[in-house]
């Protein structure tokens, strides 16, 4: 507070999380479908304003904020090429598709990765805020404006080391009843299906902005009364993606 009438504060907090979640079976068999692999979090929020008075009925307040708030989920066996050393070809050909595949012998059991590994989240929001307070009389008349933008940012792989799915059909015979073995499948190397997927260029993040203007007039018609009037108009365009990679 530099003055009676000059007040400036200031603000800023941060929180480092980590985590280890274990798979169901352990290195290097994993196992489990989702959640398992090590969690590294941080959010952080800063904020400064300005309150002047004028005169003891004229008060201007002026308020900016930012928070951001990131994390990162990779898998167990990160860094270790277990796919390649158990002879499936293709699969690990980055450090993001390390590890060891999803296999999935229906009523039997699954072993390998969780799926959504690696994954990056990100969410940046700022404001921007003024208001001016004027008394007179009965009435205080609040005039103002708001500005809030927003990012966020996401980046994982479903399947980044592949999901094969073992079924009973790939051994079955075509003439009369279904039968087949889906461990027999699994032995045969037989999937039934085969999902992968591969990481966008960069990160996808959507952008959204938002402006608003208002006037609020709380008028005290008795000691006991008091009646709020206002208008407000907001300005909300359509969200972009930050590399331009959006359509419909």
């Amino acid at each position: 507070q530099f003055s009676s009438k000059n007040t400036i504060f200031a603000r800023y907090s941060f929180q480092n999380t980590d985590a280890v979640t274990p798979s169901l079976f352990g290195l290097p068999l994993g196992g489990t479908l989702e959640g398992a692999g090590t969690t590294l979090a941080r959010f952080q929020n800063a904020g400064i304003g300005h309150v002047y008075q004028f005169r003891p009925t004229l008060i201007n307040e002026i308020r900016i904020g930012l928070s951001r708030q990131t994390a990162a989920l990779t898998q167990q066996d990160y860094g270790r090429n277990l796919s390649a050393q158990l002879g499936i070809p293709g699969v690990n050909t980055s450090p993001q598709t390390s590890g060891l595949s999803s296999l999935y012998v229906a009523g039997l059991f699954s072993v390998g990765d969780s799926l959504l590994t690696p994954l990056q989240l990100a969410t940046t929001d700022g404001t921007l805020s003024e208001k001016i307070t004027w008394v007179k009389g009965r009435h205080v008349v609040r005039i103002g404006f708001d500005y809030q933008y927003g990012m966020g940012s996401t980046g994982y792989l479903v399947y980044g080391r592949g999901l094969y799915t073992f079924l009973n059909l790939t051994t079955s015979n075509l003439a009369g009843p279904a039968g087949g073995n889906a461990f027999a499948s699994f032995l045969t190397g037989a999937p039934y299906q085969v999902l992968r997927d591969e990481f966008p260029p960069g990160l996808v993040g959507l952008i959204s902005h938002r402006e608003g203007f208002y006037v609020q007039d709380d008028v005290k018609l008795t000691p006991r009364l008091t009646v709020n009037i206002g208008v407000r108009y907001d300005i909300m365009p359509y969200p972009r993606e930050m590399h331009d990679r959006l359509s419909n």
